[in-house]
């Protein structure tokens, strides 16, 4: 689902100018959220932790390489 979104939030970006993908990670999938470059956005004690992942290296690739991905092929597939 995380590459999905990403390919999504690629789309949107061009349109409306997203930029960041947010998650609220129960504690048990930290490690899986850190395993693809999200960051802590707010250290909290109880609860699920907020993270943030920067997507504009990506963005800036396709911009430059003048790909596009179009979500309805993805979700097609």
């Amino acid at each position: 689902m995380l590459p999905f979104v990403m390919r999504l939030l690629i789309e949107i970006n061009e349109k409306m100018g997203c930029r960041f993908l947010i998650v609220d990670a129960k504690r048990e999938a930290i490690h899986f959220y850190k395993k693809f470059g999200f960051d802590v956005l707010k250290d909290r004690k109880k609860g699920t932790l907020p993270m943030f992942f920067d997507m504009i290296k990506i963005i800036q690739y396709f911009r430059e390489n003048k790909t596009q991905i179009e979500v309805k092929k993805i979700k097609e597939k």
